[in-house]
Protein backbone atom coordinates (compact mmCIF):
# COMPACT_ATOMS: atom_id res chain seq x y z
CA UNK A 1 0.00 0.00 0.00
CA UNK A 2 1.13 3.55 -0.73
CA UNK A 3 1.01 6.46 1.24
CA UNK A 4 -1.15 8.28 -1.33
CA UNK A 5 -3.53 5.08 -0.86
CA UNK A 6 -3.38 5.89 2.82
CA UNK A 7 -3.79 9.47 2.67
CA UNK A 8 -5.71 9.80 -0.91
CA UNK A 9 -6.57 13.91 0.30
CA UNK A 10 -2.82 14.77 -0.35
CA UNK A 11 -0.11 15.42 -2.24
CA UNK A 12 3.60 15.40 -2.10
CA UNK A 13 4.89 18.72 -2.66
CA UNK A 14 8.41 20.45 -2.16
CA UNK A 15 8.60 23.72 -0.85
CA UNK A 16 11.53 26.38 -0.61
CA UNK A 17 14.54 26.51 -2.35
CA UNK A 18 16.15 23.52 -0.31
CA UNK A 19 13.25 21.58 -2.23
CA UNK A 20 12.26 19.98 1.31
CA UNK A 21 9.66 17.30 0.61
CA UNK A 22 6.69 17.62 2.33
CA UNK A 23 2.77 16.45 1.70
CA UNK A 24 0.33 18.48 1.66
CA UNK A 25 -2.86 17.24 3.41
CA UNK A 26 -6.46 18.41 2.32
CA UNK A 27 -8.14 19.32 5.06
CA UNK A 28 -12.89 19.55 5.68
CA UNK A 29 -14.25 22.58 6.27
CA UNK A 30 -12.43 25.01 4.21
CA UNK A 31 -9.03 25.09 6.57
CA UNK A 32 -6.33 25.76 4.33
CA UNK A 33 -3.98 22.71 3.65
CA UNK A 34 -1.67 21.14 6.41
CA UNK A 35 1.95 20.20 5.57
CA UNK A 36 4.01 17.52 7.33
CA UNK A 37 7.07 16.56 6.57
CA UNK A 38 7.35 13.30 4.33
CA UNK A 39 9.83 11.01 4.82
CA UNK A 40 8.79 8.55 1.67
CA UNK A 41 11.43 8.46 -0.47
CA UNK A 42 11.56 9.53 -4.71
CA UNK A 43 9.39 6.39 -4.45
CA UNK A 44 6.60 7.05 -2.80
CA UNK A 45 6.22 3.79 -0.95
CA UNK A 46 5.09 3.95 2.50
CA UNK A 47 6.51 6.38 5.00
CA UNK A 48 5.58 3.63 7.80
CA UNK A 49 7.80 1.25 6.31
CA UNK A 50 10.93 3.63 6.31
CA UNK A 51 13.41 4.66 3.49
CA UNK A 52 15.59 1.03 4.15
CA UNK A 53 13.63 -0.95 2.23
CA UNK A 54 14.42 1.17 -1.09
CA UNK A 55 17.73 -0.64 -0.73
CA UNK A 56 16.76 -3.88 0.95
CA UNK A 57 17.26 -5.98 -1.72
CA UNK A 58 20.41 -4.81 -2.75
CA UNK A 59 21.77 -4.98 0.70
CA UNK A 60 20.94 -8.66 1.42
CA UNK A 61 22.16 -9.68 -2.61
CA UNK A 62 25.75 -8.56 -1.09
CA UNK A 63 25.65 -11.82 1.10
CA UNK A 64 27.33 -10.56 4.10
CA UNK A 65 24.25 -9.43 6.17
CA UNK A 66 21.35 -11.85 7.36
CA UNK A 67 17.76 -10.66 7.96
CA UNK A 68 16.57 -11.03 11.49
CA UNK A 69 12.60 -10.82 11.71
CA UNK A 70 11.08 -8.79 13.71
CA UNK A 71 8.45 -10.34 15.00
CA UNK A 72 10.18 -10.87 18.70
CA UNK A 73 9.00 -6.97 18.78
CA UNK A 74 5.17 -7.06 20.67
CA UNK A 75 2.44 -5.82 19.11
CA UNK A 76 1.90 -3.66 22.06
CA UNK A 77 5.52 -2.32 21.76
CA UNK A 78 6.11 -1.32 18.12
CA UNK A 79 4.64 2.09 18.25
CA UNK A 80 6.76 2.92 21.30
CA UNK A 81 10.04 1.35 19.59
CA UNK A 82 9.28 3.33 16.08
CA UNK A 83 12.61 5.63 16.61
CA UNK A 84 14.66 2.59 16.88
CA UNK A 85 13.32 -0.13 14.32
CA UNK A 86 11.26 1.72 12.02
CA UNK A 87 9.15 -1.58 11.32
CA UNK A 88 11.89 -3.25 9.74
CA UNK A 89 13.53 -6.07 9.59
CA UNK A 90 16.93 -5.72 11.65
CA UNK A 91 19.75 -6.34 9.71
CA UNK A 92 23.22 -7.93 11.50
CA UNK A 93 26.39 -8.96 10.34
CA UNK A 94 26.40 -12.45 9.98
CA UNK A 95 29.20 -14.55 11.07
CA UNK A 96 31.42 -15.19 8.16
CA UNK A 97 31.21 -11.59 6.48
CA UNK A 98 31.75 -9.26 9.25
CA UNK A 99 35.06 -7.67 7.99
CA UNK A 100 32.62 -6.86 5.21
CA UNK A 101 30.25 -5.22 7.51
CA UNK A 102 33.35 -3.74 10.04
CA UNK A 103 34.74 -2.01 7.10
CA UNK A 104 31.43 -0.80 5.69
CA UNK A 105 31.09 1.25 8.98
CA UNK A 106 34.14 2.42 9.42
CA UNK A 107 33.59 4.52 6.36
CA UNK A 108 30.19 5.80 7.86
CA UNK A 109 28.16 3.42 6.18
CA UNK A 110 27.75 4.67 2.84
CA UNK A 111 25.28 1.63 2.15
CA UNK A 112 22.67 2.86 4.41
CA UNK A 113 22.93 7.04 3.86
CA UNK A 114 24.64 7.13 0.57
CA UNK A 115 22.13 6.46 -2.00
CA UNK A 116 19.71 9.74 -1.15
CA UNK A 117 22.30 12.32 -0.86
CA UNK A 118 23.35 12.60 2.80
CA UNK A 119 26.46 12.72 4.25
CA UNK A 120 28.88 10.75 6.33
CA UNK A 121 27.97 12.51 9.35
CA UNK A 122 24.67 11.45 9.10
CA UNK A 123 25.60 8.20 10.39
CA UNK A 124 25.56 8.41 14.58
CA UNK A 125 28.26 5.85 15.05
CA UNK A 126 28.04 4.09 18.69
CA UNK A 127 29.38 0.95 20.71
CA UNK A 128 26.71 1.50 23.80
CA UNK A 129 24.34 3.94 24.76
CA UNK A 130 22.13 4.38 27.61
CA UNK A 131 20.50 1.07 27.81
CA UNK A 132 22.41 -2.34 27.68
CA UNK A 133 25.93 -2.87 29.04
CA UNK A 134 28.35 0.04 29.44
CA UNK A 135 31.17 -0.62 28.06
CA UNK A 136 33.51 -1.99 31.46
CA UNK A 137 30.37 -4.82 31.36
CA UNK A 138 30.37 -5.72 27.78
CA UNK A 139 33.93 -6.82 27.96
CA UNK A 140 33.27 -8.55 31.78
CA UNK A 141 29.88 -10.31 31.52
CA UNK A 142 28.28 -12.74 28.88
CA UNK A 143 24.81 -12.33 30.69
CA UNK A 144 23.00 -9.71 31.64
CA UNK A 145 22.65 -9.62 35.57
CA UNK A 146 19.07 -7.83 36.37
CA UNK A 147 17.34 -9.45 38.93
CA UNK A 148 17.55 -6.77 42.11
CA UNK A 149 15.12 -5.00 39.06
CA UNK A 150 12.24 -7.36 40.61
CA UNK A 151 11.49 -8.99 36.72
CA UNK A 152 13.25 -12.06 37.64
CA UNK A 153 16.02 -11.24 35.07
CA UNK A 154 13.21 -10.53 32.49
CA UNK A 155 13.63 -7.18 31.70
CA UNK A 156 16.32 -5.84 29.14
CA UNK A 157 18.32 -6.96 26.01
CA UNK A 158 19.16 -10.69 26.10
CA UNK A 159 21.66 -10.73 23.26
CA UNK A 160 24.38 -8.36 24.29
CA UNK A 161 26.84 -9.17 21.71
CA UNK A 162 29.50 -8.98 25.10
CA UNK A 163 32.08 -11.16 25.97
CA UNK A 164 33.62 -11.69 29.28
CA UNK A 165 36.88 -13.10 28.39
CA UNK A 166 36.86 -16.58 30.09
CA UNK A 167 34.93 -15.08 33.78
CA UNK A 168 31.79 -13.86 34.70
CA UNK A 169 31.96 -9.99 36.27
CA UNK A 170 34.86 -9.05 37.98
CA UNK A 171 38.58 -11.04 38.04
CA UNK A 172 41.44 -11.01 40.00
CA UNK A 173 43.33 -12.69 37.17
CA UNK A 174 45.98 -10.42 35.31
CA UNK A 175 45.55 -11.67 31.86
CA UNK A 176 41.63 -11.13 32.09
CA UNK A 177 42.15 -7.68 33.56
CA UNK A 178 44.88 -7.08 30.49
CA UNK A 179 42.61 -8.24 27.56
CA UNK A 180 39.44 -6.49 28.73
CA UNK A 181 41.25 -3.27 28.98
CA UNK A 182 42.84 -3.26 25.70
CA UNK A 183 39.34 -4.47 24.46
CA UNK A 184 37.74 -1.11 25.66
CA UNK A 185 41.17 0.53 24.02
CA UNK A 186 39.95 -1.00 20.71
CA UNK A 187 36.49 -0.71 20.45
CA UNK A 188 36.85 3.53 21.79
CA UNK A 189 39.57 3.53 18.93
CA UNK A 190 36.78 2.34 16.35
CA UNK A 191 34.26 4.32 17.38
CA UNK A 192 36.22 7.65 17.08
CA UNK A 193 38.00 6.77 13.89
CA UNK A 194 35.37 5.64 12.02
CA UNK A 195 33.23 8.18 9.52
CA UNK A 196 30.29 9.78 11.12
CA UNK A 197 29.38 11.36 13.99
CA UNK A 198 30.78 9.62 17.66
CA UNK A 199 28.24 8.86 20.25
CA UNK A 200 30.27 8.22 23.30
CA UNK A 201 28.08 6.48 26.03
CA UNK A 202 28.68 8.73 29.41
CA UNK A 203 30.98 7.11 31.75
CA UNK A 204 32.57 4.51 29.41
CA UNK A 205 35.66 6.97 29.27
CA UNK A 206 35.69 6.43 32.91
CA UNK A 207 35.77 2.55 33.27
CA UNK A 208 31.94 3.15 35.01
CA UNK A 209 30.12 -0.52 35.08
CA UNK A 210 26.38 -1.43 36.70
CA UNK A 211 27.80 -4.70 37.40
CA UNK A 212 26.26 -6.73 34.46
CA UNK A 213 23.18 -4.84 35.20
CA UNK A 214 22.12 -3.47 31.61
CA UNK A 215 18.33 -2.02 32.58
CA UNK A 216 19.33 -0.21 35.32
CA UNK A 217 16.58 2.35 35.12
CA UNK A 218 14.69 1.71 37.96
CA UNK A 219 18.05 1.69 40.64
CA UNK A 220 18.47 5.41 42.18
CA UNK A 221 21.46 3.76 44.14
CA UNK A 222 25.21 2.60 43.38
CA UNK A 223 24.45 0.38 40.80
CA UNK A 224 23.39 3.45 38.30
CA UNK A 225 25.40 6.15 40.40
CA UNK A 226 28.78 7.40 39.38
CA UNK A 227 31.99 5.79 41.59
CA UNK A 228 33.65 9.05 41.26
CA UNK A 229 36.07 7.69 43.79
CA UNK A 230 37.29 4.51 41.32
CA UNK A 231 37.62 5.95 37.85
CA UNK A 232 39.79 4.64 35.33
CA UNK A 233 42.23 7.56 34.93
CA UNK A 234 44.26 5.63 32.38
CA UNK A 235 41.64 5.02 30.05
CA UNK A 236 40.39 8.91 30.55
CA UNK A 237 43.48 10.01 29.45
CA UNK A 238 43.60 7.53 26.54
CA UNK A 239 40.44 8.40 25.53
CA UNK A 240 41.78 12.09 25.76
CA UNK A 241 43.97 11.29 23.33
CA UNK A 242 41.64 10.16 20.81
CA UNK A 243 39.24 12.59 20.67
CA UNK A 244 42.11 15.34 20.08
CA UNK A 245 43.58 13.23 17.17
CA UNK A 246 40.12 12.63 15.64
CA UNK A 247 39.07 16.64 16.25
CA UNK A 248 42.25 17.71 14.88
CA UNK A 249 42.12 15.51 11.68
CA UNK A 250 39.95 15.46 8.83
CA UNK A 251 40.88 12.92 7.40
CA UNK A 252 38.62 11.09 10.26
CA UNK A 253 35.76 13.52 9.85
CA UNK A 254 34.84 13.41 5.83
CA UNK A 255 32.20 15.93 4.12
CA UNK A 256 31.91 13.18 1.44
CA UNK A 257 32.25 9.52 0.88
CA UNK A 258 35.24 7.54 -0.19
CA UNK A 259 35.44 7.14 -3.78
CA UNK A 260 37.83 4.14 -3.87
CA UNK A 261 40.05 5.35 -6.98
CA UNK A 262 42.53 8.13 -7.20
CA UNK A 263 41.22 11.51 -6.82
CA UNK A 264 42.83 14.72 -9.44
CA UNK A 265 46.24 15.62 -7.55
CA UNK A 266 46.40 12.66 -4.56
CA UNK A 267 48.43 10.58 -6.81
CA UNK A 268 46.72 7.25 -5.03
CA UNK A 269 42.81 6.47 -4.08
CA UNK A 270 41.54 8.34 -0.92
CA UNK A 271 41.11 4.81 0.53
CA UNK A 272 42.60 1.59 0.33
CA UNK A 273 42.37 -2.44 1.99
CA UNK A 274 45.19 -4.09 2.48
CA UNK A 275 45.76 -7.60 3.35
CA UNK A 276 48.17 -7.89 6.53
CA UNK A 277 50.61 -9.12 3.65
CA UNK A 278 50.78 -5.88 2.16
CA UNK A 279 48.86 -6.69 -0.99
CA UNK A 280 45.65 -4.76 -2.00
CA UNK A 281 42.24 -6.14 -0.44
CA UNK A 282 40.45 -8.44 -3.76
CA UNK A 283 37.11 -9.42 -3.71
CA UNK A 284 37.66 -12.99 -2.55
CA UNK A 285 39.51 -11.65 0.50
CA UNK A 286 36.35 -9.95 2.03
CA UNK A 287 34.86 -13.38 1.76
CA UNK A 288 36.63 -15.80 3.58
CA UNK A 289 35.32 -16.71 7.33
CA UNK A 290 38.98 -16.88 8.28
CA UNK A 291 39.55 -12.88 7.74
CA UNK A 292 40.14 -10.90 11.03
CA UNK A 293 43.14 -8.57 10.17
CA UNK A 294 43.31 -6.14 7.69
CA UNK A 295 44.84 -2.55 7.01
CA UNK A 296 43.33 0.88 5.72
CA UNK A 297 44.96 3.34 4.05
CA UNK A 298 43.49 7.25 4.81
CA UNK A 299 44.42 9.81 1.99
CA UNK A 300 44.58 12.86 3.88
CA UNK A 301 45.63 14.89 0.25
CA UNK A 302 42.10 13.56 -1.11
CA UNK A 303 39.77 14.84 0.89
CA UNK A 304 37.67 16.89 -2.19
CA UNK A 305 36.83 19.99 0.42
CA UNK A 306 37.34 23.20 0.82
CA UNK A 307 37.78 25.23 4.41
CA UNK A 308 35.95 28.77 4.86
CA UNK A 309 38.62 30.84 2.81
CA UNK A 310 37.87 28.22 -0.09
CA UNK A 311 41.12 26.58 0.37
CA UNK A 312 41.78 22.95 -0.61
CA UNK A 313 41.29 21.07 2.76
CA UNK A 314 44.61 19.22 3.25
CA UNK A 315 45.73 16.69 5.82
CA UNK A 316 47.79 13.45 7.12
CA UNK A 317 47.79 10.52 5.57
CA UNK A 318 47.05 7.31 7.99
CA UNK A 319 47.46 3.75 8.03
CA UNK A 320 45.09 1.38 10.32
CA UNK A 321 46.36 -2.10 11.34
CA UNK A 322 43.54 -3.92 12.54
CA UNK A 323 44.26 -7.07 13.99
CA UNK A 324 41.64 -9.11 15.54
CA UNK A 325 43.19 -12.77 15.27
CA UNK A 326 43.97 -14.38 19.04
CA UNK A 327 47.60 -14.46 17.89
CA UNK A 328 50.22 -11.77 16.96
CA UNK A 329 50.49 -10.94 13.55
CA UNK A 330 53.13 -9.29 11.27
CA UNK A 331 51.91 -6.67 8.59
CA UNK A 332 53.97 -5.64 5.92
CA UNK A 333 53.57 -2.14 5.16
CA UNK A 334 52.26 -0.81 1.35
CA UNK A 335 54.81 0.50 -0.88
CA UNK A 336 56.54 4.14 -0.86
CA UNK A 337 53.53 5.31 -3.18
CA UNK A 338 51.97 5.49 0.07
CA UNK A 339 54.37 6.71 1.91
CA UNK A 340 57.85 6.33 2.84
CA UNK A 341 57.93 6.67 6.67
CA UNK A 342 55.20 6.09 9.42
CA UNK A 343 55.25 6.94 12.74
CA UNK A 344 53.07 5.12 15.26
CA UNK A 345 50.75 7.28 16.77
CA UNK A 346 48.49 4.85 18.51
CA UNK A 347 48.48 0.96 20.06
CA UNK A 348 45.69 -0.23 21.82
CA UNK A 349 47.89 -2.95 23.29
CA UNK A 350 50.65 -0.09 24.85
CA UNK A 351 47.70 2.33 25.37
CA UNK A 352 49.57 5.23 27.27
CA UNK A 353 52.56 3.66 27.05
CA UNK A 354 53.63 4.61 23.49
CA UNK A 355 56.92 4.57 22.71
CA UNK A 356 57.75 6.87 19.68
CA UNK A 357 58.63 3.90 16.51
CA UNK A 358 58.92 5.10 12.82
CA UNK A 359 58.47 2.32 10.21
CA UNK A 360 60.00 2.60 6.69
CA UNK A 361 57.72 1.39 3.69
CA UNK A 362 57.81 -2.50 3.03
CA UNK A 363 59.05 -2.94 6.08
CA UNK A 364 56.88 -5.63 8.79
CA UNK A 365 55.38 -5.10 11.86
CA UNK A 366 54.07 -7.19 14.65
CA UNK A 367 50.91 -6.36 15.92
CA UNK A 368 49.72 -7.92 18.85
CA UNK A 369 46.59 -10.47 19.11
CA UNK A 370 43.14 -8.19 19.22
CA UNK A 371 44.69 -4.73 18.74
CA UNK A 372 44.90 -1.40 16.85
CA UNK A 373 47.61 0.34 15.41
CA UNK A 374 47.20 3.48 14.44
CA UNK A 375 49.87 4.61 12.06
CA UNK A 376 50.90 8.84 10.61
CA UNK A 377 52.79 9.03 7.54
CA UNK A 378 55.77 10.87 8.42
CA UNK A 379 55.29 15.00 6.97
CA UNK A 380 58.60 14.39 5.24
CA UNK A 381 57.97 11.33 4.03
CA UNK A 382 55.30 11.52 1.14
Amino acid sequence: MSIQETHPNSQKVHVGPLKVPMREITLSGGEPPLRVYDASGPQGHDVRDGLPPLRRDWIQARGDVMSVPRTYIPDSKRRAELPKTLFRSVLKASGDASVSQFSTRLSGSPDLYGADGRRPFASINFVTAHDGFTLTDLVSYNEKHNSANGEDNRDGESHNRSWNHGVEGPSDDGEIHTLRERQMRNFIATLLLSQGVPMLSHGDELGRTQHGNNNAYCQDNETSWFDWEHIDRGLLEYTRRLIHLQATHPAFRRRGWFKGRAVRGAGVADIVWFRPDGKEMVDEDWQHAHTRSFAVFINGDALREIDDDGRPVRDESFLLLFNAHHEPLAFTLPGASFGRRWDVVIDTAAGLELKSKSIQAGKSVEVPDRTIVVLSRASSAR
